[in-house]
């Protein structure tokens, strides 16, 4: 599972060494004001995701890696059991993260404070 954290005024999310290597990726720093929109949801929808362009990918098990979607660059770390924290991003190489965690509505909470 990827580790967030947030450092000052930067979203961290870094990544374990096969969520690298299986994302074809490395660890992320988002400024939080670049965060435009946060939501969270108890499962993932495939339909936030697109077509997979690059990475590890299984329906409903693992979505891991570099997806694309109506003109968006999307990153999804996330695998079955965890919750979906979804944040759109503005100036920056991802326009959309799409992560798995433990408690997603915990983290939308502390980054709308953030924000």
């Amino acid at each position: 599972m990827a580790s967030l954290s947030i450092q000052g005024e930067q979203f961290v999310v870094q990544l374990g060494f096969w969520e690298k290597l299986g994302g074809l990726s490395k660890d992320l720093t988002v400024p939080i004001s670049s965060i435009s929109k946060i939501s969270w949801s108890e499962n993932l929808d495939a339909g936030v995701l697109g077509i997979r362009v690059g990475g590890t990918g299984l329906p409903r098990v693992i979505a891991l890696g570099n997806f694309y979607k109506k003109g968006k660059t999307i990153f999804s770390s996330w695998r079955r059991g965890q919750q979906v924290l979804i944040l759109e991003i503005e100036n920056h190489r991802f326009q959309k993260l799409v992560l798995g965690c433990e408690d997603a509505a915990s983290w939308a909470k502390a980054l709308h404070s953030s924000v």
